[in-house]
């Protein structure tokens, strides 16, 4: 019984240490538009516009792709600077091209008229079209209170910086080179939380997704992220034969 009692008290202790850590924000719906709702923090309010313009330019196209067709308003929360942003999130000392993540549904994104010194405004309205493509990817898979890490990260990120057009010139160029020197990371062994930052996983998980859709389509892609158990049987092939085909891929396209 004194163990139970003191393990519930150390998980109090936390819970109320990571209460108090966490910054208070008060938050104010500022605007509203035909598919978004945005609560700004104090100091953040002018970002809504511009926020609002490049969601709005970007949902039809990604909602197509999707296949989704949302009744409700998705819900956007711009923070006034990266610091706080940071805290909120419970990622203190992450890098500062850290601007957004999300919960379950909701988008939270650091303003973009105050983006900390290493992005530009654009980048970060972009990281907001990235951080929505991820609160839909929730939504179809119906984990819309929480994030739902049996998504494969590979196929949230990257299907996240495909529809951001994230794959840069310069990244572009850059896996050309990759290729060229048969730098290619394993999907199974590599392209895994474990090792994502390790093998700088984002721009070939793009280059996953860009093969998957010309391979297989978008109608098999949304149903691995219903079931992702099930990919292999979705796609009629096993991990390592995807792999196989994205590497010729990478051959063909990057060279």
């Amino acid at each position: 019984m004194k163990r139970i009692i003191c393990c519930v008290c150390l998980v109090l202790a936390v819970v109320a240490l990571i209460s108090c850590s966490a910054p208070k924000i008060e938050w104010t719906l500022i605007d509203e538009s035909d598919h978004f709702k945005f609560f700004a923090a104090k100091g953040s309010e002018d970002s809504a516009p511009l926020l609002e313009k490049e969601l709005e330019a970007n949902y039809d196209r990604i909602t197509t792709d999707l296949q989704v067709d949302a009744t409700e308003k998705f819900s956007v929360y711009i923070f006034s600077d990266i610091d706080t942003f940071h805290q909120a999130s419970g990622q203190r000392g992450a890098s500062a091209t850290h601007v957004g993540t999300t919960q379950g549904i909701d988008t939270w994104i650091v303003s973009p008229l105050n983006p900390g010194g290493t992005l530009d405004t654009q980048e970060v309205l972009t990281a907001g079209v990235h951080e929505f493509t991820h609160a839909l990817v929730h939504y179809v898979n119906g984990s819309m209170e929480e994030n739902n890490y049996e998504i494969p990260i590979w196929l949230n990120e990257g299907l996240a910086g495909y529809e951001a057009r994230q794959m840069i010139p310069d990244w572009r160029a850059r896996m050309t080179q990759l290729v060229s020197q048969n730098k290619i990371p394993s999907i199974a062994t590599d392209l895994v939380p474990d090792k994502w930052e390790q093998v700088k996983g984002f721009p070939y998980s793009i280059t996953l997704v860009e093969y998957m859709i010309e391979e297989f389509g978008f109608d098999k892609i949304i149903a691995i992220i219903k079931t992702p158990s099930e990919a292999e049987s979705i796609l009629g092939v096993t991990t390592s034969e995807l792999d196989s085909g994205w590497r010729e891929y990478l051959r063909e396209t990057y060279r």
